[in-house]
Order: structure tokens, then C-alpha cells, then sequence
């Protein structure tokens, strides 16, 4: 009887402490959900931030003598660093001329100004699978030639080229959502209006759309800058 009441005991606590903690997170969600509460937080936080924890100061003066020095070794690091970037950086200025007729050429198949040659289409791939599942279809799609031969006479470039490219690429692909791809787009996108400018480290992405009822901008600009 005694283990028995002892039991009920613990379940007793247990659902106290339970309501406890019910009360202390339906508390806490409430303060939080107070603009006032939420305002003196960060005023708060931002007072903290940058505030020093005492640690350096309570070090010994030949410890502290060291940290300096190293603080100057970081420094003068940072200015070698800073020298690496701007050479890499004029790199990819060069190198990004190199790359503009590739791009300017992609954008005319891509959108439907140009059809490529055979010349230009005779590539083969690495990979003997790959190569394998290209004849499969080459086959299928010569018996269904005759009847397809319309319908792809009405098919101009690639349609939802950057769609699909976006979604093959990792940082992307979490990005997009179902509702992002009913939006119409052209199938284009490059550098402007000063691309790759040596004296500013920044360029400008243009995403071109088809009018649609999602928004009124036919193209959204983003622009990157580093400072």
C-alpha cells in the first residue's frame, strides 16, 4: 500500500510539474509576442554586444602584450588577403570577356534566335551510359518523328531553360517553390548595365519574365556589391 500510494504520489508531481512548465512556455510565448518586451530585448542585446567579458582584462600584462601582437600579425594579414582578392577579382574581369560570346551564343539558342549546326550539336558524352540511353532515345524518337514533326516545328529555343537549370543547382533548388515556377519567364539572364567593372567590385544579375499575373516587373534586377 505504501509503494502504492508513493507511485501516486510521483504522478501527482509529475503533473504539476508538467503544468509548471505548461504555464512558465505559454508565459514566455506571450511576452514575446509584446512589441514593448520585444523592443527592450534588443536594445538590451545591443548593449551587450561588443561588451568585453572581462577575460583579457584579468590576463597577465605579458599575456596581454602577446595578444597584441597577434592582433597586428591579423591585420597586416588582412591587408595581403585584401591584395589576393583584388588580383583574383581583376582575373575574373579578363576571364569574364573571354566568356561573353559563350554566353551571348547560349542566350540565342536558348530563346530561339538561333538554331545551332550540326557542327555545333556533334558532341559526345564521357560517360558510356549516358551515350547509351542518348542512341535509346535517338531510336524512339525516329519512329515517332513523323508524327512529333508539328509540334516541334511550334517549339522556339528551349523553353524553361533557367527554371530547370536553377533547380539542378544545389544552392537553388530549396529555394524554389511550386508556386515560383508558374511564373512565364524568358529565357535569359545576364551581367549589366557595367559588367565586371575592374574599379568596383560588383555586377548586376537581370532575370527577364513574360507579363504575368504574379507581378508587374518584367525584369527584377539583383545587384551585388562588396564593400
Amino acid at each position: 500500500r505504501d509503494l502504492e500510494a508513493g507511485e501516486g504520489n510521483e504522478a501527482d508531481v509529475e503533473d504539476v510539474e508538467d503544468t509548471e512548465d505548461t504555464r512558465k512556455a505559454k508565459l514566455t510565448a506571450d511576452l514575446m509576442k509584446d512589441p514593448k518586451v520585444l523592443a527592450a530585448l534588443q536594445s538590451k542585446l545591443g548593449i551587450m554586444v561588443g561588451a568585453s567579458s572581462g577575460y583579457i582584462e584579468n590576463l597577465p600584462a605579458c599575456v596581454k602584450r602577446r595578444i597584441k601582437a597577434l592582433k597586428k600579425l591579423h591585420v597586416e594579414c588582412s591587408k595581403v588577403e585584401a591584395k589576393f582578392h583584388a588580383e583574383v577579382y581583376a582575373l575574373e574581369c579578363k576571364y569574364a570577356k573571354l566568356y561573353q560570346p559563350f554566353y551571348d551564343k547560349r542566350h540565342q539558342i536558348t530563346v530561339g534566335k538561333v538554331e545551332p549546326t550540326d557542327e555545333e550539336c556533334d558532341f559526345t558524352t564521357d560517360s558510356d551510359k549516358e551515350e547509351d540511353e542518348i542512341s535509346e532515345g535517338i531510336k524512339k524518337a525516329a519512329i515517332n518523328e513523323k508524327g512529333d514533326e508539328k509540334k516541334d516545328e511550334n517549339v522556339a529555343g528551349i523553353p524553361e531553360f533557367w527554371l530547370t537549370a536553377l533547380k539542378n543547382l544545389d544552392l537553388m533548388v530549396d529555394m524554389i517553390q511550386e508556386h515560383d515556377e508558374e511564373i512565364p519567364e524568358k529565357p535569359d539572364r545576364h551581367q549589366g548595365p557595367e559588367p565586371w567593372n575592374p574599379t568596383r567590385w560588383a555586377f548586376v544579375l537581370e532575370f527577364h519574365f513574360e507579363p504575368n499575373d504574379f507581378f508587374n516587373n518584367t525584369v527584377l534586377t539583383k545587384s551585388y556589391e562588396v564593400k
